[in-house]
């Protein structure tokens, strides 16, 4: 509940109650403020009122009673001008009336004093008729008429005139002396508002003032107390300071630092316990960290290898038994020694610097290191690993050497006699090449003469004699292949035969291989089956290739009979691979392992009772592991075969070369579909960088180009024996038949005349990338 509070501290609570006496205070003034206007009103009332309308009043009457006199002087005037005198001074005074009965209808107050001042203005207005009638009268010369008339109703009609005045000033100073009670009585009631209010604000004050001494010195008692307790002793206390000021704030950090000062003196007990049992462990672990580096030393002074410690400056901090012996050095006198104390400086610097790599890398080195012995220099295989801190940093190396000085030699030695053995393969594989050689002649001589012999008519051969001379020529058949087989194999083993990969279809290879061998299978009843997928790119030494399926449908032909199928397929996912598959009798376990190793005889009859060279597969390995490539055999005896001959996966690479770029992009486009990928050149210069450091499969040149034009760069390219086998074909708008016939001279080999179709550029790349 008290977390959800509205907290007030107490600078805002006195602003507050401040606020509070000020708004009182405010009121009080705005109170007094509309009292003073009240009265100021009333004060006005009474001057604009009583004293307006007296003065007006009164001389209103003294010009009525002016005017009634010059009346008269109407009357008694000996001529016309002065008549006429004496009636503008009655008009003037006649003017200065009705202003005054103006003002007194305009200030005066109340219904009956309006209604008085309407009765005084309408009598005076009703005197006018009569004052007229004397004027004209005495303008007539009827002086007696108008004497009769002003004193007569004219005399009457002043005298009402005079009590209407009258009666209008007595009414407004009876209303002056009302406003005047109703002011004063305004007065004492404003001033016993005005006490009752300020009473009221400083008691309310004084309220306040109480409470927040009490809300403050009540709670900080709270605080006093608890306190004092803590202070004897006593830590679990709590106080209950309500509020949500600083007070408040104070009471819940005090009974926060109660609750941890209790917690941690119970801890510090039970710290105190633990620590007296972890002293008591410590002697025990110190003991036992005594007994084990005891032991540690022990084993490592029994151990056979040399093992040290040293710290980051190359100090030594540690050796065992080994070290001691083989370096005449104590474990007492090496402390603070490094290497250049005990070896040579040579020594010492290699010591130092694989140290400082194992510092360096943070983690374990294996090496090689020599030291120094009585009887000569020893070589060590060294372990040496950091030791790191708790903050992760290493602070020593320690290494573990083991004398490998009789490996060593022994190795020497085996790297001698393989030296030893690959030259005398090296020799064998000459001499079978020189003697493969030599023998193939010869053979082919004997047994071109014997075919001779054998069909001469003259010499009428008995049947015995022809199935000899049969027997002969089918034995120096095989002969001759033998010694064909073994020459290839040489030639790879020796690097005489160089690959000329190309892009080939599979499918294409794979039905031609089994064209060539269609009649074998058809006279033993073998059905044989092309599913390679038309347009399966290889890249390869095509004709090298050809040979490697050859072999693999040969000897599947071999063993197989009727009612057999031999498949050729690419596996799944493989698009590079071609298996060769035959439900033959399989191959034997025993055999299988050796069935690509030209120096193991694993070659069996068919199933015919077809002899073989038993170098047919090896030299199809051989030729497979040159392309780097494999060949992968699945086989299990009675179940037939699968061999797997794997190329790599070669993407076509193109390079463009022209100076247009909008033409690059175009044929770009075009290339699109081929899925190959592709670099530019601008020139021929470019063209030459760009082959010598990607080596394309294609080149596609303009020939007018800056720089190099095409004609030089398929000079170069043909001056140089590792890019003249690189395909090239012109496409430039120089259509004449002479340009051709001087690209294909140069060695282009094709031409592509511009505008390019598409259709027809595509059908002329696809014969060199399919």
């Amino acid at each position: 509940m008290r977390g959800n509070l509205v907290k007030i501290s107490i600078r805002v609570k006195l602003l507050l109650a401040y606020t509070a006496i000020l708004s009182l205070l405010s009121i009080v003034w705005l109170i007094d403020y509309y009292a003073h206007t009240y009265l100021a009103n009333e004060v006005n009332r009474m001057y604009t009122h009583p004293l307006a309308v007296t003065r007006a009043s009164l001389r209103a009457n003294s010009d009525i009673m002016a005017m009634h006199r010059s009346m008269k002087d109407v009357v008694l005037a000996s001529n016309e001008d002065e008549l006429k005198e004496v009636v503008a001074i009655v008009d003037d005074l006649e003017g200065k009336v009705l202003d005054e009965m103006m003002i007194v209808q305009k200030r005066i107050l109340g219904e009956e004093g309006k209604k008085l001042a309407a009765n005084t203005y309408k009598a005076f207005k009703d005197w006018r008729p009569i004052r007229q009638e004397v004027i004209r009268l005495a303008q007539a010369g009827k002086v007696d008429e108008a004497i009769a008339i002003t004193k007569g109703k004219g005399a009457d009609h002043v005298r009402y005139l005079d009590m209407k005045a009258e009666q209008l000033w007595k009414y407004a100073e009876n209303k002056g002396r009302s406003f005047n009670m109703e002011a004063q009585a305004s007065v004492k009631s404003s001033l016993r508002r005005n006490i009752l209010v300020f009473l009221t604000v400083i008691l309310i004050s004084f309220l306040l003032a109480i409470y927040m001494a009490y809300s403050i010195s009540s709670r900080l008692k709270q605080l006093k107390i608890a306190t004092r307790k803590i202070s004897k002793g006593q830590l679990n206390q709590s106080v209950q300071v309500k509020g949500g000021d600083e007070i408040a704030e104070l009471g819940e950090e005090f009974n926060s630092m109660a609750v941890k000062l209790y917690d941690s003196y119970s801890s510090l007990e039970r710290t105190a316990g633990e620590l007296r049992r972890e002293i008591s462990e410590r002697k025990r672990a110190e003991a036992l960290v005594l007994e084990n580096e005891e032991r540690l030393q022990a084993i490592l002074d029994n151990t056979s290898s040399v093992v040290y410690m040293k710290n980051v400056n190359g100090k030594y901090i540690l050796i065992n038994q080994i070290f001691e012996n083989l370096f005449k050095i104590s474990r007492k006198e090496i402390v603070d020694k490094t290497d250049y104390d005990i070896f040579e400086k040579q020594i010492a610097d290699a010591f130092r610097e694989n140290d400082q790599k194992v510092l360096e890398l943070g983690k374990p080195l294996t090496m090689e290191e020599v030291a120094p012995h009585d009887d000569g220099i020893h070589t060590y295989i060294s372990v040496k690993f950091p030791l790191l801190g708790d903050d992760g940093r290493p602070y020593a190396v320690c290494g573990i050497s083991t004398d490998i000085t009789e490996r060593k030699k022994a190795e020497e030695a085996l790297i001698t006699a393989k030296h030893e053995a690959e030259e005398a393969t090296r020799l064998k594989d000459k001499f079978v090449n020189l003697v493969a050689h030599d023998l193939r002649s010869p053979f082919t001589s004997i047994l071109g003469t014997m075919n001779l012999l054998r069909n001469d008519p003259s010499l009428k051969l008995k049947p015995k004699q022809r199935e000899l001379m049969d027997a002969v020529l089918q034995s120096g058949g095989r002969m001759v292949s033998m010694i064909k087989e073994m020459l290839d194999i040489s030639r790879l083993k020796t690097g005489k035969i160089k690959l000329k990969p190309k892009f080939f279809d599979g499918h294409i290879i794979s039905g031609a291989v089994l064209g060539s061998i269609s009649h074998l299978a058809h006279n033993k009843g073998i059905e044989m089956v092309n599913e390679v997928p038309e347009g399966a790119r290889l890249y390869a030494d095509k004709t090298l290739f050809y040979e490697v399926i050859s072999n693999l449908v040969s000897n599947s032909v071999k063993f197989c009979g009727k009612g057999d199928v031999v498949t050729l397929f690419s596996p799944p996912g493989r698009p590079t691979t071609i298996a060769v598959k035959d439900t033959g009798p399989g191959i034997g376990e025993k055999i299988l392992p050796d069935i690509f190793k030209s120096e193991v005889k694993t070659t069996t009859l068919g199933s015919l009772g077809e002899p073989g060279t038993g170098l047919g597969l090896p030299y199809s390995y051989g030729i497979m592991r040159e392309h780097g490539g494999d060949i992968i055999v699945d086989s299990a005896s009675g179940e037939g075969s699968v061999f797997y001959a794997e190329l790599p996966n070669v993407k076509p690479l193109i390079l463009l070369v022209d100076d247009e770029k909008i033409v690059r992009q175009m044929l770009m486009v075009f290339l699109g579909e081929l899925k190959v990928d592709i670099i530019e050149a601008e020139n021929g210069l470019e063209a030459l960088k760009a082959i010598e450091e990607h080596s394309p499969h294609l080149i596609i040149s303009d020939i007018t180009m800056p720089e190099m034009d095409g004609y030089t760069l398929l000079e170069e390219i043909m001056g140089n024996e590792m890019m003249k086998s690189i395909p090239v074909i012109i496409v430039t708008s120089d259509g004449k038949l002479e340009t051709r016939e001087k690209v294909i001279q140069l060695g282009a080999d094709d031409f592509i005349s511009k505008p390019v179709k598409k259709k027809e550029f595509i059908s002329r790349i696809r014969k060199y990338i399919i």
